[in-house]
């Protein structure tokens, strides 16, 4: 109930809010939160649309592209309902990554890669090396 009376609100939400109601009331919500949950998956894409456009320097950043699609991921309803917006954003991280397997983005006036693969720990088969992904100014990618 927490979640719904937070929603009813509307007051501190985080810009993400949309998944989370989407996902809650995919979970628990009754017919009577039909459009309510109708709602919030509208916001949801319209969201991800609004990552999908852009070229260059007007693109979104990889980081948020992947964190919409990984709050996606976490509710069979979103991944249904928003498949299509799914396929363009999966589409645009396809294109954007580079052969090294990473993402070059502009930021601050100075191209990079916006997450690059670092090792974490060696695995005991093969040399194979588990990893993480980090970018290269500091801050943990989304995922």
């Amino acid at each position: 109930m927490a979640v719904v009376a937070r929603d009813h609100n509307g007051q501190d939400l985080p810009a993400d809010w949309s998944y989370s109601l989407a996902w809650f009331l995919d979970l628990s919500g009754s017919a009577t939160e039909a459009g309510r949950l109708d709602g919030a998956l509208a916001e949801c894409a319209t969201h991800m649309i609004a990552l999908g456009t852009g070229e260059g320097e007007a693109a979104a950043p990889v980081e948020d592209i992947g964190y919409a699609l990984w709050r996606c991921s976490r509710s069979p309803k979103l991944i249904g309902d928003l498949r299509r917006e799914i396929a363009v954003l999966t589409d645009r991280l396809v294109r954007r990554q580079e052969g090294g397997g990473y993402w070059n983005e502009t930021r601050e006036g100075f191209p990079g890669p916006a997450c690059a693969p670092r090792p974490l720990r060696q695995s005991p088969f093969s040399g194979l090396a588990m990893t993480a992904t980090t970018t290269q100014f500091g801050k943990p990618c989304h995922g």
